[in-house]
């Protein structure tokens, strides 16, 4: 203790406290400086200490989320309902899957990725959310329709190919079983122990999770 006040009699210029009988009182210096210290002491300890809950209602951000069209058209309705009652201060950006979501969740481009995650970045943090499985719809009266479906009679008919990759060839490009599709969420982890990142994940949870949504 003796060293620490010598230290701060040397940087103030100032002896801060001085024997009266057999006690110790503050110079007028110290007494000036006292109040100011405590706040500073109480921001710091604030800054140092983990982060406490988010209080979404006060939250100011912009999300940048990157889906399939398919995911955001199911997404997105649910998750601007939830933003509205529990965080009107946020917006979101929908973004088609035009990056590569590694690079760009690493960069800040994007803060989340929803949809079916194949990269496998080390860094990444993933989140299954949900399970679907494929089916196939026609209009009524269609001759797939006029008898059993097999591999083959499907294979046959004609296709409209719609790929987010560009790709002419996919899952049902034979044999079947089709595997089912699993979305989830990546991010990376910079953010997660972010206040506001955590709401956002739980949001999207709570959204593809609601009855309807899938």
């Amino acid at each position: 203790m003796s060293r620490t006040l010598a230290r701060l009699r040397r940087t103030l210029q100032d002896p801060l406290l001085v024997r009266a009988g057999q006690a110790m009182v503050p110079t007028p210096r110290a007494l000036a400086l006292r109040d100011e210290a405590a706040a500073v002491v109480r921001r710091l300890g604030s800054l140092l200490s983990p982060a406490g809950g988010t209080d979404p209602a006060t939250l100011r951000r912009v999300f940048t989320l990157q889906t399939a069209d398919l995911v955001g058209a199911a997404l997105a309705p649910g998750l601007l309902r939830l933003a509205r009652r529990e965080a009107p201060g946020v917006s979101f950006r929908f973004r088609p899957e035009e990056l590569e979501a590694g690079p760009a969740l690493r960069d800040g481009r994007i803060d989340l990725e929803v949809g079916s995650i194949d990269h496998v970045d080390p860094e990444t943090q993933v989140e299954e959310l949900v399970t679907l499985r494929m089916v196939a719809a026609v209009r009524q009266g269609h001759p797939l329709a006029a008898e059993p479906l097999d591999p083959v009679r499907l294979a046959a008919a004609e296709h409209v190919v719609v790929s987010r990759r560009g790709r002419f060839t996919g899952p049902l490009d034979i044999p079947l079983p089709l595997p089912p599709l699993v979305i989830g969420m990546a991010w990376h982890p910079r953010h997660a122990a972010d206040g506001a990142h955590h709401w956002l994940r739980d949001a999207v949870r709570r959204t593809l999770h609601e009855p309807g949504a899938e």
